[in-house]
């Protein structure tokens, strides 16, 4: 069994925005993946583990909505792989994960583009 979660790496800076971050584990063996997008430490819940959207009229709502959409996304096809490798190969190959999963990341059918 593989679990998938997003992980909020606090920047060592206070003032600087962290890194959003896809941790996957399997066989206690865990590997992470950074998302690419970047927040505010009060902009993360620690409770659900998720982007706080803040009101409508704030200048940070459009964009955290859309990276709340992309991660969602991106997330998904991170467990369809996984899924995918737990079905067809016995040895889990983390590398291949990751090869796979950061190659779509640069084509058309990614979110991260």
């Amino acid at each position: 069994m593989t679990s998938v979660k997003l992980k909020f790496r606090p920047s060592s800076h206070s003032e600087k925005e962290g890194t959003l971050v896809f941790q996957f584990i399997c066989k206690r063996m865990v590997r992470r993946i950074a998302s690419g997008y970047k927040i505010h430490r009060a902009e993360w819940s620690d409770e659900t583990k998720w982007i706080v959207l803040p009101p409508l009229y704030s200048p940070r709502y459009e964009y955290l909505s859309v990276v709340s959409f992309n991660v969602q996304w991106e997330l998904q096809r991170l467990e369809r792989l996984l899924r995918e490798q737990e079905k067809t190969n016995a040895s889990f190959d983390f590398s291949a994960i990751v090869k796979s999963f950061t190659s779509h990341q640069n084509i058309s059918d990614s979110v991260f583009n």
